[in-house]
This record gives C-alpha cells, sequence and structure tokens, in this order.
C-alpha cells in the first residue's frame, strides 16, 4: 500500500514597527545587567523586543554527570518540557511541551522539531528522535506559545536541536565513553576543526542497552529488552559568495527490542518481565535512515536571507503484537525567509517573509505476525 501525504505549504509575512514610549515607573536605585542570550529559533529578528517564551540550553548543561544516552538527560531542565523515560529504545522517550504530546503512544506530536534546521516533523504531524546524536548536541532551544504558529504545525510549541560548531582549531579529536547497569555503555567520538575559511565536524556514537525486563517464556534468566543504536554525524560549513553555506548530513541504524508495558495488577504484584504476547510476537525496531540538508545565510538586495533545502529517506521493520510493519519513506522540502529593517522617523521599520514547502511519500504494507515472521499480508 501507498500512502502519500500532500505537500505542504506555508506562507509567512511580518511587518512591525518599533516605536519608543517613555516609562512611568520610578528610577531605581541600582541597575543589574545580564548577559544577552543568543536565539535563533525565532523565524525572524523582526518583533524580538517582545517577550517570547525561549529557553535555551548549550555548552555543559547538556552533558554534565549524565551518559548522554536518553533525551532526558539533556532537556531536565528546561521548563514547559516534560520527559518521560520509558527506557524503551524501540518505543522512544515522550516528549511534551506545555502537556502538548503527552497522549503520544509513539513519537512526538504536537510539537515542531528540529535537528540543525532539518524538520524531523514531518507533514503527517509526527516526529521522531531516533538520529539525535546525544552526544554531540550543542545548543537546545525550546519556543513556547503563540510564537510557535510561525512553524505551523506546532501548537505546543518548537524544540530546535543544534550540533557543536567546528572547534576553533585545525583540528580536534575527543573521546568519551561511559558505562552503567543493565548493560548500559557509550561510546563518542569526534574530529572537529577548521580548514582556511572552511569548518568541518564529524562525529560518531553507539549506545548499547541490554535493559533489565526478563523474558517469560524462556527458563534460562536472559533479557527481552534493550537495544543498540549507532548514529553518524557530519557538518561542513564555508563561504559561498557574501554569505555561508552550510550542510549537514545524518544517518543512524537501530535494532531495539519492544518489552511492552504490564498492567497495573501485574505491577501490584511485583512483576518485572517483559509482556508475554510480546515476547511471542518478537516485537523489537528496526530502522535505516539517512538524512542531508544544506543551508546559505546572508545579505540578499539590502536585506538578509535564509535558504535551507533537506532530503530524508527512512526504512522501518517493526513487528507489533498482530501486525509486521515495514515502511519505506522519502520525505524532503525547502525553506526560504527573507528579513529588512529600516529606520525611519519615529522608529524602526521591520518586515519578513518566506515560505515552506514539505513532501512526504510513504510505501508501507501491513503483515500478520505469525511469531515475529512476516504471514499474509494485511495491508
Amino acid at each position: 500500500m501507498v500512502l502519500r501525504t500532500p505537500s505542504v505549504l506555508s506562507i509567512i509575512f511580518t511587518s512591525t514597527l518599533l516605536l519608543t514610549a517613555p516609562a512611568g515607573a520610578q528610577d531605581p536605585d541600582s541597575t543589574v545587567t545580564i548577559d544577552p542570550v543568543l536565539v535563533r529559533v525565532l523565524r525572524s529578528a523582526v518583533g524580538t523586543g517582545t517577550p517570547h517564551s525561549v529557553s535555551v540550553v548549550t555548552g555543559s548543561e547538556l552533558t554534565r554527570a549524565t551518559a548522554g544516552a536518553f533525551l532526558e538527560d539533556a532537556l531536565r531542565a528546561m521548563p514547559g518540557v516534560q520527559i518521560h523515560n520509558r527506557f524503551n529504545l524501540a518505543m522512544g522517550e515522550r516528549l511534551s511541551v506545555r502537556g502538548f504530546g503527552s497522549r503520544a503512544q509513539f513519537g512526538v506530536r504536537g510539537v515542531r522539531v528540529l535537528v540543525d534546521g532539518i524538520p524531523a516533523t514531518l507533514p503527517d504531524g509526527q516526529a521522531t528522535l531516533d538520529h539525535l546524536d546525544l552526544a554531540g548536541l550543542g545548543r537546545i532551544e525550546a519556543l513556547r506559545g503563540p510564537s510557535s504558529s510561525l512553524y505551523g504545525n506546532a501548537a505546543g510549541g518548537v524544540l530546535h536541536f543544534r550540533s557543536l560548531d567546528p572547534a576553533n582549531q585545525p583540528a580536534l579529536l575527543s573521546f568519551r565513553s561511559t558505562s552503567g547497569s543493565h548493560g548500559l555503555l557509550t561510546l563518542q567520538g569526534v574530529v572537529s576543526g577548521q580548514s582556511g575559511d572552511a569548518g568541518y565536524r564529524v562525529s560518531f556514537s553507539r549506545l548499547s542497552y541490554d535493559g533489565f525486563r526478563r523474558d517469560p517464556i524462556a527458563d534460562d534468566g536472559s533479557i527481552y529488552a534493550g537495544g543498540k543504536r549507532s548514529v553518524v554525524n557530519a557538518s561542513l560549513t564555508l563561504p559561498a559568495g557574501a554569505g555561508r553555506l552550510r550542510i549537514v548530513a545524518n544517518g543512524v541504524l537501530l535494532d531495539a527490542r519492544n518489552p511492552g508495558s504490564l498492567s497495573q495488577s501485574l505491577l501490584d504484584e511485583g512483576n518485572r518481565q517483559a509482556y508475554r504476547f510480546n515476547v511471542i510476537s518478537r516485537t523489537s525496531k528496526d530502522v535505516k535512515q539517512g538524512q542531508a540538508g544544506a543551508t546559505w545565510t546572508g545579505p540578499l538586495g539590502g536585506g538578509e536571507a535564509e535558504i535551507s533545502s533537506w532530503v530524508i529517506k527512512r526504512e522501518l521493520d517493526n513487528p507489533i503484537p498482530g501486525k509486521v510493519v515495514d515502511l519505506d519513506r522519502k520525505a524532503g522540502g525547502m525553506r526560504a525567509l527573507f528579513q529588512d529593517q529600516t529606520e525611519i522617523s519615529s522608529g524602526r521599520f521591520g518586515i519578513g517573509a518566506g515560505f515552506e514547502l514539505e513532501f512526504q511519500s510513504d510505501e508501507r504494507f501491513n503483515w500478520k505476525n505469525s511469531q515475529g515472521e512476516r504471514g499474509n499480508l494485511l495491508l
């Protein structure tokens, strides 16, 4: 069965007249100046003087005293963002912003997610974060409230994950490894640097996790949980014309078992085994995904412009109770933004315009699940 999601075209046009007005409050006894915070998640610099609900996490805040294995390690202190870690690589972590997305059974819904400028949220409204390289994150920005409507399908907000910038030296090599209980092991390696006016960064991360849910059918104490995930990231930044061109590429391999959920009565009994029917059905998730994108930013026609394009390829083999899902997905899109500001007698006049075009094409087949093997074609 072939499912094709229509292309989504969103057009944004904003203009703002910024005027100054005298304040009627008392003069303060002292003034405290705080450091400015760089925000990139906003679509435009127009109207940045208004109070947006934005949070930014950067640098060591993302990796301090963490294994870099799960998303909750990076987002645990971000206001309005809640992560429910199920320690199930096949299902992923449940992410919600101000309650949006809290009822999603899998993936992320109601929240627009971008990874290095490439939308992880596709036109069907669902986002997957299997390909996110947690060890290589340089900053995370969260935009909450009505401002997120500029991204289209983002009722709950926008999360923008951005990888570390290239090191400001010819070459920098780093390696990190962590281990923990239940067979947790992470390996992370990065090479980054500058060559002339160009900057480069290549990273690799490997996560393996055995889990703790025992197989209720086998009598040998074996585990039916956990999985393995490998992620490769690469970026290249170089001058192009009057601006800068940033090229990014990402690939992920994921193989994980799904032990399923238990009823409340079984939990009350202290049962921590995998769900029996899930084990019989050999529920699991096998993902192969690759994506690439390019973004050019620079002056254009007296203003500033940003032009981006991207492509995504995803293959999924997903045995679940009752059926085996076989998915071959192709997606992509392009985005262009333009903004300009002009000084006038009564203040400053700013204008911004842009468009975004996305497409998604799914070839999906549902097969009857015969103890984890494909049976008769259902859909």
